[in-house]
Formats: C-alpha cells, structure tokens, sequence
C-alpha cells in the first residue's frame, strides 16, 4: 500500500503544481471550487493509505530515518492538501 501511497502523493502534488501554475498564468487567476475538488482526493487517498502503515511503524519503535518510506505520503499529502485549501480560503476571503 506505501507504493500505492507514494503514486497518489506525488500525482496529487504535481496536479496542484499544474494548478498553481496555470492559476498563476491565467488573466483571472481564480481557483475555482471544481478544481479544488479535483486535486484534493488524490493526496488524500495517499494519507488514507500510508497513516496506518505509519502509525504500526511508529508504534513498533522504528528509527526516524527508516519512517520516511511510510512516511513521505502523509508529509506530501498533508501539505498539498493545506496548500491548495489555504490558497482557495485566501482567495474566498477576499471575493466581494
């Protein structure tokens, strides 16, 4: 499943790159709703898939720098998915 978790990490981040960019290269520069509901389940899919194996990891006392092969989804997940709702928040925020 941590192979599966990776896959999804790392298309889910390079969907919200591509986001990111192309919002930043579009004369309105707005992200839409749909596009955040497009780009969150796949780094979220991948933190439903390595939490488990991370937290047995975790809890079977193994050293910090063997957690990063079940831990790198969850890291890469948590911050596509807090970058891209951060952006659209910030962004609702200051729509008339």
């Amino acid at each position: 499943m941590a192979l599966v978790a990776w896959i999804l990490a790392i298309a889910g981040a390079g969907l919200a790159l591509v986001v990111g960019l192309s919002k930043a290269l579009s004369q309105r520069g707005n992200l839409e709703l749909g596009t955040v509901r497009a780009v969150v389940p796949l780094p979220a899919l991948a933190m439903w898939f390595s939490g488990p194996e991370l937290y047995r990891a975790v809890q079977a006392g193994t050293p910090v720098g063997e957690l990063v092969f079940p831990g790198g989804p969850v890291v890469i997940g948590a911050g596509t998915v807090l970058g891209i709702m951060r952006a659209y928040l910030a962004q609702e925020k200051h729509r008339p």
